[in-house]
């Protein structure tokens, strides 16, 4: 079943329950004529009928009429009167439909005395009697319902009322108005919020299975894009059957998580084979370049002059096509080619030390370091690369503009290695792209035999040692390579 589909029917179940909830409320309380439980009218009309009802009693019937008008005049809504026993016509204004006195008759007539016969076994409760003496029955029913033309919306109660002469009379007191809420009296307010707040939870309840149903499969989809992204789905072949789970669906969830699959799929093969293509090529470069540096070396001892100065030229040339090649194989290597890294645990000093015997002969390097040896967990291969790199690149960009400075501190729960040089920096609008693979900046035709490689290849054994890597210009002038290693104690 198509995604759309799905939301199309629950949207219209939705409605459809709604409506149900909705309508059915409407009519039982507004569309239809009866009794209703006085729990709906718990507003102010009760409190203004029993002060009515309480100014009837005792005065004589024909000033009935004044009493209600006082109050209709007061609450903005009408207030009617009319026996419902045989005491015969009140006096009144206006006419009460007579739906509404039928609705009225069908209302059951307590049995409340205010003064039992003697010798009466009959016991009453002395709540009904006291509620009977204020006027108002002890019954837990009104009615309600819309009847007349122009219509209006009635709300009535039962009471007993005394008149002058202390007679009872079993009457109907009702109230009518234009609004179907009586402005405000008939209804509970809080009743109506609690209502809407059940109905807003109903809905919640309703749409949170389906927007689940959607959302996780979409969670799932969405994380993998992101790690594909990260280039995740690249780095080993261990990954290619992480596939996304189908849940049995048959939607469009279905189809986007098989295209994702797919296309990470085909994306780490293509990947694999071209860095596998570029690692081979690289490798067979690698014994003509040695043996053609071997055959420039032992021409230019033979030949002098000119000729010895162009055969001198074609070797750096030959160097640096061998130092491009050794950094692409260092960068795939730092990708995690061919296996995982061995995490253990490195003579810091000792390590940097040999770094700079092996790459610092023609620059001034300085090593700052506390006295104490740090040991660090990292995989060994993988930091000569990295500081190697950095060194080099300080090497090559900086090492006519002073020293430069291999400096060791130890932090909270790390130690940083940092190489400082005093060159020219890097421009601000480049900082961001130079962990990119072969990118060279404005001022690279100046310093031939870079490979762009340098900081990619570090970014990635720090990745993968778990460390992390920070670079910036310095104050006044110059480039600073910080290299975060977790410390081991």
């Amino acid at each position: 079943m198509r995604l759309y589909t799905k939301f199309m029917i629950w949207s219209v179940l939705n409605l459809v329950w709604l409506g149900v909830v909705v309508l059915g409320g409407s009519w039982l309380l507004i569309g239809s004529n009866g009794a209703y439980a006085q729990v709906l009218f718990r507003g102010g009309i009760n409190s203004v009928m029993q002060v009515v009802a309480a100014n009837l009693q005792y005065k004589p019937i024909y000033d009935w009429q004044k009493v209600l008008d006082r109050y209709s005049e007061s609450y903005d809504i009408r207030f009617h009167v009319q026996a419902l026993d045989d005491m015969g016509h009140i006096p009144t204004h206006g006419a009460i439909p007579d739906t509404v006195m039928a609705e009225a008759s069908k209302m059951p007539k307590p049995q409340v005395s205010f003064c039992a016969e003697p010798g009466s076994s009959e016991r009453q409760d002395i709540n009904a009697v006291l509620e009977a003496e204020s006027g108002f029955l002890p019954m837990q029913n009104a009615i309600y319902l819309r009847a007349g033309d122009p219509t209006r919306y009635w709300y009535g109660r039962p009471v007993f009322v005394p008149d002058e002469n202390h007679k009872l009379h079993y009457v109907l007191l009702i109230s009518s108005s234009t609004s179907f809420s009586g402005h405000g009296l008939y209804f509970n307010m809080y009743g109506v919020l609690v209502t809407m707040v059940v109905v807003l939870g109903l809905c919640f309840l309703w749409w949170w299975p389906f927007v689940w149903h959607l959302a996780k499969p979409i969670g799932q989809v969405t994380e993998k894009a992101e790690r594909i992204a990260a280039g995740e789905y690249v780095l080993t072949e261990k990954r290619k059957d992480d596939y996304l789970p189908s849940l049995g669906r048959k939607d469009e969830i279905r189809r986007l998580a098989d295209a994702v699959d797919s296309m990470s799929n085909q994306l780490m093969q293509q990947m694999f084979r071209q860095r596998r293509f570029i690692r081979q090529i690289a490798h067979e470069l690698g014994s003509p370049i040695a043996r053609t540096k071997f055959g420039l070396a032992v021409l230019e001892e033979r030949l002098d002059g000119d000729f010895a100065n162009r055969a001198r030229k074609i070797s750096r040339d030959v160097e640096e096509i061998a130092v491009l090649v050794e950094d692409v194989l260092g960068y795939l290597r730092s990708e995690g080619l061919p296996g995982q890294p061995r995490i253990e645990i490195v003579p810091l000093y000792h390590t940097i030390n040999e770094i700079i015997a092996l790459e610092g002969q023609s620059a001034d390097i300085e090593f700052e370091r506390p006295e104490q040896e740090f040991y660090i967990r990292t995989d060994l291969e993988c930091l000569r690369r990295m500081v190697g790199n950095a060194l080099r690149n300080a090497i090559r960009y900086a090492a006519e503009q002073g020293v430069i400075t291999i400096r060791v501190q130890c932090l909270v729960d790390e130690v940083l290695v940092s190489v400082e040089d005093n060159g020219p920096g890097v421009p601000p609008t480049e900082l961001a792209h130079l962990t990119e693979p072969f990118f060279r900046g404005e001022g690279a035709a100046d310093y031939p035999g870079g490979s762009g490689l340098g900081l990619s290849i570090v970014k990635q054994c720090m990745e993968i040692c778990g460390g992390r890597l920070e670079f910036a210009n310095r104050s006044p002038h110059g480039f600073a390579v910080s290299l975060f290693f977790p410390l081991s104690h």
